[in-house]
């Protein structure tokens, strides 16, 4: 797996966030290829489509209380924003919850790329 480094041979448990209405609709169009290249590479993933604004910050601020190791996010600027809000705090700080997360950003483009080349 490209640009992650772990402790353990056992691939990362990630949650892909994904907002369907993104790109005119492409991103739904795009979800089952960006997952079947994800079970091809091994990964363990869930998907969680968000369904109203604030909702992706809402799906990012449990990852780390359900055991996932990275966030993915598909969609554009306001879905990665969400998220990103979701591990700030007011101050711009970390909170506690990102620092249990693997150093690791995996935009929109990489994950449709990697679909693109399987």
């Amino acid at each position: 797996m490209v640009g992650c480094a772990r402790m353990s041979d056992a691939p990362p448990k990630v949650l892909v966030i994904a907002n369907p209405s993104s790109g005119g609709g492409s991103t739904a169009r795009r979800i089952p290829e960006i997952e079947r290249a994800m079970r091809r590479q091994g990964l363990e993933y869930q998907l969680a489509a968000t369904t109203r604004p604030g909702h992706a910050s809402e799906i990012a601020e449990s990852a780390t209380g359900r055991g996932f190791d990275v966030v993915a996010v598909i969609g554009g600027d306001g879905t990665l924003n969400e998220v990103v809000q979701a591990y700030m705090a007011k101050d711009g700080s970390a909170v506690v919850r990102a620092q249990a997360l693997q150093p690791l950003i995996v935009t929109s483009s990489a994950l449709l790329t990697a679909a693109d080349e399987s």
